[in-house]
């Protein structure tokens, strides 16, 4: 006799890609318009900018809130899009 393998629980995500990208998008113009390179970027603040830019980190407030800080941009100035 096979034992069978309990079916996988499908979880719905809570990810809103096209809002993710967006905001990375956002923060690579930023990132240009200030001369800063990933490499720049990470080096000082220990976050993955392209990372964040390709959608692929469901960032913390906390972290938005060190790269406001970091770029020196009000976080309603970095959603003016």
């Amino acid at each position: 006799m096979t034992s069978k393998k309990p079916a996988k629980k499908v979880v719905k995500s809570n990810r809103n890609e096209e809002f993710l990208l967006k905001v990375g998008q956002r923060l690579q113009e930023i990132l240009d318009q200030k001369g800063i390179t990933h490499e720049i970027f990470y080096a000082d603040t220990s976050i993955n900018a392209h990372r964040i830019i390709v959608g692929k980190v469901n960032m913390t407030m906390s972290t938005f809130s060190r790269i406001c800080e970091y770029l020196k941009v009000k976080p309603e100035e970095f959603f003016r899009m």
